[in-house]
Formats: C-alpha cells, structure tokens, sequence
C-alpha cells in the first residue's frame, strides 16, 4: 500500500495549495520559506504515522534518499524498530543498506 492510495493520502493532495493561502499575505520569498517549512513537518508527521502502522511485510521503493529527508531521517529509524514487522525488502537492497549506514555513522553516538 502507498501512502498515496490511502484516505489521508488523497487528502494530501492539495495540501500545498491549502498551506498557499495559509500564507498569501507573505511576500514570495518568506511565503515559499513558510508553505515548505509546514508542507515539511505535515509530511513528515503523516509518514511516520503511516510507516508506523505497517506490518507483517514490507517492501520499499525508497532508495537513494537525501539524508535531510523524511525517509532517511525518520522512517527508516521507525521501520526498523516494531515489532510487528516480519520482513522488509526494499526493491534495491543495497541502496537501502547504504542510506542506513550512512544516517547511522551521520548520528551522534549513544554510547
């Protein structure tokens, strides 16, 4: 299932133009500054919920993702983690080992 498919998801879809109006007022610089910042934190709050409903298992299609991103910051901390999920395969194995490795050496250690 894709985010994208789901009720919320589709609702989503005109979220960039909500948060638009949210912040016509703004001039263009500060307007696209804001309308990303919150478009931002919406996504990442909506992913996490929805990567952290899955279960039994899982197949991804995120592979080379941008560390500064929502899926090599945050989801992929989340799937890792419950204990719901049985299997996860990503369609590019390597590519995914390699974004976690990555994002685990760019955190600071808990040692």
């Amino acid at each position: 299932m894709l985010l994208d498919t789901t009720p919320i998801g589709k609702l989503l879809d005109g979220l960039y133009e909500c948060l638009n109006e949210k912040h016509k007022n703004l001039d263009k610089k500060d307007k696209k500054t804001a309308v990303d910042a919150d478009g931002q934190y919406i996504m990442r709050e909506v992913s996490l919920l929805f990567i952290r409903a899955a279960h039994g298992n899982i197949e991804t299609a995120v592979c080379g993702a941008d560390k500064n991103r929502v899926f090599r910051k945050d989801e992929l901390y989340a799937v890792l983690d419950p204990d719901n999920v049985t299997f996860i395969m990503p369609k590019k194995p390597k590519a995914l080992l390699m974004n976690f490795v990555q994002s685990m050496t760019s955190r600071p250690s808990t040692r």
